[in-house]
């Protein structure tokens, strides 16, 4: 597909302009870890103090210094509450954290979130959901909100997901080695969420399948809580 593969190219010459939507504690040191790796990156949140914190060049992640920030504001790293700047960007990266004691939570969270995609939602975007969500939430709750718009995933957009993973992105020397789990609804999401994602993680691990509910994923590790965990298929 033409899409697929421009989108493809332009990951790995990095001209691309990454979204990031939600400024936590997952979102920010995502932001920064794309910035470091040579990404122009737009970080988005509905908090207008956070945004301002910022901007300022401080910081309200704990192990996020000011100094980080300042580098990266320096460099390429835009803060923004204007959700319509979504447009500008070719891959959107939502970063919905609210943990998994909290599903109350963590649903209206995503649904705010999916409905400020779904309002900018354009031709050529990658839209990869960075969560604690089950991965069939992909699938099931953004598939067909986003196709509402009329545009089709895996053909005008592509959407895929990421189990989240706080110790990933903590901007250690060493927290880009640990695995990153990606997938896709579709074979080509997924390729291009592993392809974004490579550029600045050393490893990926794909997960089967297209993040149906009654699927699971049927290996590799990945973190709950801070904590390492094993799942294998059922």
């Amino acid at each position: 597909m033409k899409l697929k593969q421009e989108l493809l190219e332009r990951f790995v010459s990095k001209d691309v302009k990454v979204g990031i939507v939600g400024l936590g504690y997952v979102g920010l040191p995502l932001g920064l870890t794309f910035v470091y790796r040579g990404f122009d990156v737009i970080g988005f949140d509905p908090d207008p103090g956070k945004v301002e914190s910022l901007r300022r060049e401080r910081s309200y992640v704990q192990r996020i210094s000011a100094p980080r920030i300042r580098a990266a504001v320096s460099d390429r790293f835009q803060f923004s509450a204007d959700f319509n700047r979504l447009s500008e960007c070719e891959a959107i990266i939502a970063c919905v954290s609210a943990r998994l004691s909290n599903r109350s939570g963590l649903e209206a969270s995503l649904t705010a979130t999916a409905q400020r995609i779904k309002n900018r939602l354009r031709r050529g975007q990658l839209i990869l959901l960075e969560s604690m969500a089950h991965p069939g939430t992909a699938e099931a709750v953004l598939k067909p909100l986003f196709e509402a718009t009329g545009l089709r995933s895996g053909h005008d957009f592509f959407l895929a997901f990421s189990r989240e993973r706080e110790d990933s992105a903590v901007l250690k020397p060493t927290a880009t080695a640990i695995p990153k789990l990606v997938g896709g609804c579709d074979p080509d999401a997924a390729d291009l969420a592993t392809a974004l994602y490579a550029q600045i993680f050393e490893r990926i691990v794909r997960v089967t399948g297209t993040g149906n509910p009654d699927q699971r994923e049927e290996s590799g590790s990945f973190v709950l809580d801070g904590r390492e965990t094993r799942e294998s298929a059922a």
